[in-house]
C-alpha cells in the first residue's frame, strides 16, 4: 500500500522547557520520507534557541525541513494557516512544542488515509504526563478504532469524534477548499475536525500514540488537580463561550462545501439545526456558569428549547441552585480525572 506523502507540522511557541523532546520525536518519525515544517510563534523565551541547537545536529536522510520563525506573533491560529500555506504533503500531521510523538505516528496516521480514501481526519489515543514526563491518572484511553460521519439522527456537529489537536492529522483538502482560518475562528481543531465531516469521514485510531503534556500553559486542556474551584469554572466559562461562537465559521465553511457540491441542500439544513442547536447549548451553559441574571439567562434558555433541547432544567440548576453547582465541579473534576 502506498503512502500518502506527509507534511509534519510542528507548531511551537514559548516551550523551552519541553520543545527539545518534542523536536527530536518529530525528527524521529519512522516514514522514510517526509516534509517537516517547524513553525514558531516568535517565542519571548529560549525557545528558538533550542530549536537551533536540535537543528545543527545531524539529520537523517528523507526528511525535507523547512523553518518559519515569525517576526512576531501571530496567535495559534496565525501560526497554523502559515504552516499549512508552505506544506506540500497530502496530509498534515500535526505536532506540538510540548507534546512528545510516538515513531510510528505520522506512517500510522498516513496508512489510516490509505485504506480509506473517504477519511478527511484522523486522531489518535494518547497518554497523559505532567510536566516532569510523568503519567498521569486518568481513565484508561479508548483502543477501539472507529469511524464517524454526519447522518440523519446525529445531533453533535462532530458525529462523536474526539477532539484533541495534539492528535490530530488532517487531509489536505480541508485547507485547498476552505482556505485558511480566519482571527474569529474557534480553534484548529474543532473547525478542521467541522470541516472533515462536511467532506468526508474522520477517524480515531485505537493505538496511544502520543505523550500529551499538561502544564500550566495549556490553552485548552488543563490538569484539574492544580485548579482552585474558581479557577476551574474559570476555564469551563471560557470554553462554553468559545463553543458559543462557532457557529460564525461553521456557517462559513458549511455555505463553502454547499456551494462546492460537497452538501446538498437538505443536509445543509440539517446541519445548519445541528449547529444552532450546540451553540444555544454553550451560550447557556456559560449564562449559568457566569450567574447571569434571569432576564438574560431566560431568553437564552427559550432559544435552546425551540432548538429542540428540552434538558433546560440542568442549567436552571446549574445558575441557580448552589449545591448543584457544587455537584457540577465535582462532575468537571472526575471528567478530567
Amino acid at each position: 500500500m502506498k503512502l500518502p506523502s506527509v507534511s509534519v507540522v510542528f507548531l511551537s511557541y514559548k516551550q523551552e522547557r519541553f520543545v527539545e523532546e518534542a523536536l527530536r520525536a518529530a525528527l524521529a518519525q519512522d516514514l522514510p520520507e517526509f516534509e517537516l515544517i517547524i513553525a514558531d510563534d516568535a517565542s519571548p523565551d529560549g525557545t528558538w534557541s533550542v530549536i537551533e541547537r536540535v537543528l545543527a545536529g545531524q539529520i537523517r536522510p528523507g526528511i525535507t525541513i523547512k523553518i518559519l520563525r515569525q517576526p512576531k506573533n501571530l496567535g495559534l491560529l496565525g501560526n497554523f494557516n502559515a504552516a499549512l500555506a508552505i506544506a506540500t504533503g497530502e496530509i498534515f500531521v500535526l505536532m506540538a512544542g510540548d507534546d512528545v510523538s510516538y515513531p510510528s505516528r505520522a506512517s500510522k496516521m498516513a496508512a489510516s488515509f490509505a485504506a480509506d480514501p473517504t477519511l478527511r481526519a484522523v486522531t489518535c489515543g494518547s497518554r497523559l504526563v505532567g510536566a516532569d514526563g510523568r503519567a498521569l491518572p486518568c481513565r484508561p484511553p479508548d483502543l477501539r478504532t472507529q469511524v464517524f460521519e454526519h447522518g440523519p439522527r446525529r445531533k453533535d456537529p462532530f458525529a462523536g469524534t474526539p477532539i484533541t489537536g495534539a492528535c490530530a492529522s488532517y487531509h489536505r483538502s480541508l485547507y485547498d477548499i476552505f482556505g485558511p482560518l480566519p482571527p474569529d475562528a474557534g480553534g484548529e481543531d474543532i473547525d478542521f475536525a467541522f470541516r472533515a465531516l462536511l467532506l468526508g469521514r474522520t477517524q480515531y485510531y485505537g493505538e496511544v500514540l502520543l505523550d500529551y503534556r499538561m502544564h500550566g500553559g495549556n490553552i485548552c486542556n488543563f490538569a484539574v488537580e492544580e485548579l482552585t474551584d474558581d479557577e476551574l469554572l474559570a476555564k469551563h466559562l471560557w470554553a462554553a463561550n468559545a463553543f458559543s461562537k462557532c457557529d460564525i465559521q461553521w456557517g462559513r465553511d458549511l455555505d463553502v462545501a454547499f456551494k462546492g457540491g460537497h452538501v446538498d441542500a437538505q443536509r445543509r439544513a440539517r446541519l445548519a439545526w445541528v449547529v444552532e442547536r450546540f451553540v444555544s447549548r454553550h451560550a447557556l451553559s456559560a449564562l449559568s456558569l457566569s450567574l447571569a441574571p434571569f432576564s438574560l439567562w431566560w431568553p437564552a434558555a427559550w432559544r435552546l428549547i425551540r432548538n429542540g433541547d428540552v434538558k433546560v432544567l440542568k442549567f436552571f440548576f446549574k445558575r441557580f441552585v448552589p449545591s448543584e453547582r457544587t455537584a457540577y465541579l465535582k462532575w468537571a473534576r472526575g471528567r478530567k480525572g
